[in-house]
C-alpha cells in the first residue's frame, strides 16, 4: 500500500502480557495517556502527560486500514489545549493508560498499562 500523503509508516507488535509476567517497570520513563477514539471514524484523540514535570501533548490522529496488522499508515496533528478541549465533546470511547518506555537489547519498547 503506498503511504497518503503527510502519512508515516508505524510499526507496532501487540502482546497481552498475564498479570505477574511482566516486565519491571520501577524507574522507567513513563506518560500518562488519556485517548478519545471518535465514534464512527478512523480517528483518535489524544493527550499526553509526563508526570515528571506536567507538561501536556494534544494530538489528533488518523490509522488508515492496511491487510498488515503489524504496519500501516498514521497522520498525526499536533493540537493546542484549546483545540483538545473543543474536540474532547466529540463522541466515542476513552481510555487511559500509563505507557512505559524500556530499553533492551538496544531497543525501546513500550509497555502499556490499562487503567479502569
Amino acid at each position: 500500500m503506498a503511504l497518503p500523503k503527510y502519512a508515516a509508516r508505524e510499526n507496532e507488535r501487540r502482546f497481552l502480557i498475564a498479570h505477574g509476567q511482566a516486565p519491571d517497570l520501577k524507574g522507567a520513563a513513563c506518560s500518562l495517556i488519556k485517548d478519545l477514539y471518535v465514534r464512527d471514524t478512523r480517528l483518535r484523540l489524544r493527550s499526553m502527560t509526563d508526570p515528571a514535570t506536567g507538561h501536556r501533548i494534544f494530538k489528533l490522529c488518523k490509522k488508515y486500514p492496511t491487510d498488515d496488522p503489524a504496519s500501516g499508515p498514521i497522520v498525526n496533528v499536533y493540537l493546542s489545549s484549546e483545540e483538545f478541549a473543543l474536540l474532547s465533546r466529540l463522541p466515542g470511547w476513552f481510555i487511559r493508560k500509563k505507557r512505559h518506555r524500556l530499553e533492551a537489547d538496544g531497543r525501546t519498547f513500550a509497555v502499556d498499562v490499562f487503567q479502569g
